[in-house]
């Protein structure tokens, strides 16, 4: 009974809330037109090119092979924190130079050079540096895994192992975990008691290794300054996982999905692949971009009800245009997909929104199983960089 009432208090406090892999290329990448070919080793994500680091980093270097001023644009920064993002937006930022706990930019003449520190997190990291010359723009990416490595073992999706009785702690709601091979997890969690406990359903996103799961959670009930930290190591057993609390000696037991009488609908998550900018949240007027649409979480004997995709764009003189997409002859296995565009030269936004309804079999708080319908609503925001500032001269 001491396991379960902390069982019951580190989910209750949980209630308070991209898979990728890299196919080898050959050693000699090809930057950007105007830089100087370097053999570095790299690979494929989300079909750009992007440069291996070390888990125990390393130096690169590139040349401009044009006459022309180089200088730091925007970096968009992934890291153990599962998101760090900075954009360099205004007159005084050095152009020349950006550094933070791990990664380091510089731009020396004609050349850029990257320096990056061991990755001793609990995730892979990813930086994108952008970059100015002349009157072009491009971005140099990279990608380094964790020392710590991963248990392939455990990547997929599981569930709170159904057949061992938890009480009313199993029949408050359903956990599930998607663990992904590039570190990061999707926790889910469907309440089986509403409205009136104030349980809802949620997803959050945490990182992992080999050695142990971090969660970081805070707000339900709880100060909303406070901040409160779960640490997790686990045990596997062929399709048998158990979730080890070190601060409680609590053990969760978990099942695959695959294997389970659950029923679940999948979870799907909204994002854009730019060609040139480093951030996908800001881009270059006329700049071409890919809409991706991934599934972040496997789902189990449900119906696809609909699924509709729209955008929204915002134009410099205030019109607001919606339209619907058609994806069908984008849609690619269990409908995700992927779609080119082009951002316009007259524009300050454009939105675009999923929504997507399935109907699968869920538990009541009773234990019953019943009828439930479910939406997945995502939503993803590009801002025009047209009134993008230059850089002045320190």
């Amino acid at each position: 009974m001491k396991r379960l009432h902390f069982f019951l208090f580190v989910m209750a406090m949980v209630f308070a809330l991209c898979c990728v892999s890299c196919s080898k290329d050959d050693d000699e990448i090809t930057p950007p037109n105007g830089w100087e070919n370097a053999r570095y080793s790299s690979c494929k994500i989300d079909g750009l090119d992007y440069i291996e680091v070390p888990a125990e980093g390393g130096t690169f270097g590139f040349r401009c092979s044009e006459n022309v001023a180089v200088k730091l644009t925007d970096h968009f920064l992934f890291d153990e924190n599962c998101l760090t993002y900075t954009i360099m937006d205004d007159a005084p930022a050095d152009s020349t130079h950006y550094k933070n706990d791990w990664c380091e930019a510089t731009i020396k003449g004609d050349s850029l050079i990257l320096k990056f520190k061991s990755n001793e997190s609990d995730c892979q990291r990813k930086a994108n540096i952008g970059v100015r010359y002349g009157n072009e723009d491009a971005c140099f990416r990279f990608v380094q895994k964790t020392k710590k490595g991963i248990d392939s073992k455990l990547v997929g999706d599981w569930v709170l192992d159904p057949n061992v009785d938890l009480g009313m702690y199993s029949r408050r709601g359903r956990f599930g975990y998607s663990f992904h091979d590039d570190g990061t997890c999707v926790l889910m969690y469907d309440s089986y008691v509403r409205p009136s406990t104030g349980y809802t359903s949620f997803d959050r996103k945490y990182s992992w290794s080999s050695e142990n799961i971090n969660f970081s959670f805070g707000g339900w009930g709880l100060p909303y300054d406070c901040t409160y930290e779960l640490n997790c190591t686990y045990e596997l057993n062929g399709d048998k996982l158990t979730l080890k609390i070190k601060d409680g000696d609590a053990e969760i037991p978990f099942v695959r999905l695959s294997s389970s009488n659950e029923s679940a609908a999948p979870m799907y998550e909204l994002s854009v692949t730019p060609s040139k900018s480093a951030s996908s949240e800001y881009m270059l007027p006329g700049e071409k971009y890919t809409l991706n649409c991934k599934k972040i979480m496997g789902g189990k004997d449900y119906v696809v009800d609909s699924v509709c995709v729209q955008r929204v764009t915002c134009y410099q003189q205030g019109d607001v245009i919606t339209d619907t997409l058609y994806i069908a002859q984008n849609i690619r296995h269990d409908f995700a997909f992927s779609k080119e565009f082009e951002m316009p030269a007259n524009t300050t936004s454009v939105w675009f929104k999923l929504n997507a309804y399935f109907t699968f079999k869920r538990r009541d708080s009773y234990g019953n199983f019943v009828d439930w319908s479910y939406w997945n609503h995502n939503e993803f925001d590009i801002r025009n960089k047209q009134f993008y500032l230059e850089y002045k001269k320190k």
